[in-house]
């Protein structure tokens, strides 16, 4: 029966083909019976990813899937990372921001924005499906600012970049997370295939073009449910799956 594998938009808006070869090479190490599925909006990857066999999930969408009964299998050396923008030569406005809603990135925006003696509670958010739509917010004069993935930024062009002015910028704890449907896979076997892959030439040089150096084993996330916990974000987080 064939099986289904999702990766987060955030990873294939700027690197889809590298993602498609990713899901090949597991597919070949398993039983070839994966199949890449792709999507654009956040929303819709966090409906595909409850009825998927394998998922590459930002930390939040894992820790709603691990709360689902998924297994955690994984992450990554790429400790992800958040950057506030807004217009070049702009006045500082925090009043609003554009942001895709729970994701990692949001989160450590939030804190972010705490740094910056901001309340976090106190300030409009205006929620798109996709970095593109956050960025399009800010350069068309929607909101005077936007959280975004530092990856997804560092791929921008520079005409774009040209136009846009980081405001602050940091690293969060956690990495993306491959997230195991139960009964779908034996965990242990995925786990090899992964930790292996810098070992195996072709392996090697798909991780490479995804940015990735290691994968390393991973049970729970009860450290990225601990930190929701102190922001007072956990229970919304959850209600909202």
């Amino acid at each position: 029966m064939p099986k289904q594998m999702v990766v987060c938009p955030h990873d294939t808006a700027k690197n889809k083909v590298n993602w498609i070869e990713f899901v090949s090479y597991l597919s070949e190490k398993l039983d070839r019976s994966l199949s890449y599925a792709h999507l654009d909006g956040f929303r819709d990857f966090q409906i595909s990813a409850l009825e998927s066999h394998i998922a590459y999930a930002n930390p939040i969408d894992a820790l709603r899937l691990w709360k689902a009964g998924y297994q955690v299998v994984a992450g990554n050396d790429v400790l992800d990372s958040a950057i506030m923008v807004k217009l070049t030569d702009s006045q500082m406005d925090l009043t609003t921001l554009a942001s895709v809603r729970n994701t990692y990135a949001h989160l450590v925006g939030l804190k972010l924005l705490i740094e910056l003696n901001v309340n976090i509670f106190k300030i409009g958010y205006a929620f798109k499906d996709s970095w593109d739509s956050c960025v399009k917010a800010v350069l068309n004069g929607e909101v005077p600012a936007a959280i975004l993935y530092k990856d997804y930024w560092d791929g921008l062009s520079n005409i774009t970049k040209s136009r846009l002015e980081v405001i602050k910028e940091g690293k969060g704890k956690h990495s993306h997370y491959i997230m195991l449907k139960p009964n779908s896979y034996s965990k242990d076997e995925l786990l090899n295939i992964l930790i292996n892959m810098p070992k195996d030439p072709k392996g090697a040089a798909i991780m490479q073009r995804i940015h990735i150096k290691e994968w390393i084993p991973k049970d729970d996330l009860l450290d990225l449910e601990e930190d929701l916990n102190k922001l007072g974000l956990l229970e919304s987080v959850l209600q909202e799956y």
